[in-house]
């Protein structure tokens, strides 16, 4: 198996998962480390290392926290918080393993994109709990995907001689998100069933759902105007809408007359 950020933190939440239900006989420090490394089949020191840094940064992260209950209270005993227990349930590819997720998004997003850019410092922020940056990060990276499908169908348009709607040249990011709108809802029976249906199904929701925790972010009406809850779900929906930008770009591309 090869030893990177990625496969270690997947091993050690898989490990954390199993123990956990066994009682405090099991979940400690001490068992849950020594089996991660057992699986991982970890042969140097460079390597141990590696994992007691993602080890540490499970708890820097709110994923883990010490004690099992309080007849356990203190190290080594640890136990799987509510934000870990969620993590769980998309192990893979939750922001809560940062190399997951982003490995789940770039097939979506041109590498080494403005979009790119943002999303990873968002992820950086979320893993260290800076909620309102992580808000501004997430939006900005989804209005990039936004600008860069204007762009194309812009561009698109003027190969083929078509007028550009003029909204589609604002420079309010919601307007250009709407006029795309408004655009491919013009043109829905040509997108063919499977995209179109998508595109209905998503295109506002999930561009409002990051616009919206982005403005409470950047425009505050109180000390904690994002919740948790909220900027989770944006990063979670950022790969959907990443997905459906790609499909809707390869569509003005490829197929648009």
């Amino acid at each position: 198996m090869a030893v990177d950020g990625t496969t270690i933190r997947k091993v050690v939440l898989e490990v954390c998962r199993d123990y956990s239900a066994r009682g405090p006989g099991y979940f400690q420090s001490g068992p849950v480390l020594k089996q991660a490394a057992q699986r991982l089949s970890l042969r140097t020191e460079n390597e141990e290392q590696a994992l007691l840094t993602v080890w540490y940064d499970l708890f820097r992260m709110g994923v883990l926290a010490w004690g099992f209950n309080l007849a356990n209270s203190d190290p080594p005993f640890i136990h799987m918080t509510d934000v870990g227990r969620h993590s769980l349930e998309n192990l893979s590819r939750d922001p809560y393993n940062p190399d997951g997720y982003m490995a789940a998004v770039r097939p979506h997003i041109a590498p080494g994109s403005v979009a790119e850019s943002y999303l990873q410092e968002a992820v950086g922020t979320f893993a260290g709990g800076f909620l309102k940056s992580t808000a501004v990060m997430v939006g900005a990276a989804a209005e990039s995907l936004v600008l860069d499908l204007r762009d194309a169908l812009v561009k698109r348009l003027g190969t083929l001689g078509h007028s550009v709607p003029k909204k589609l040249n604002d420079w309010r990011v919601k307007a250009v998100r709407d006029a795309l709108g408004d655009y491919f809802a013009q043109n829905k029976n040509q997108l063919g069933q499977k995209l179109g249906e998508r595109f209905y199904a998503f295109w506002t929701p999930m561009t409002d759902q990051v616009r919206l925790a982005r403005n409470d972010a950047g425009h505050p009406a109180s000390i904690a105007p994002v919740t948790h809850e909220t900027v989770h779900a944006a990063l979670l929906l950022f790969p959907e809408l990443a997905s459906l930008t790609k499909d809707l770009q390869a569509w003005v591309d490829n197929d648009l007359k």
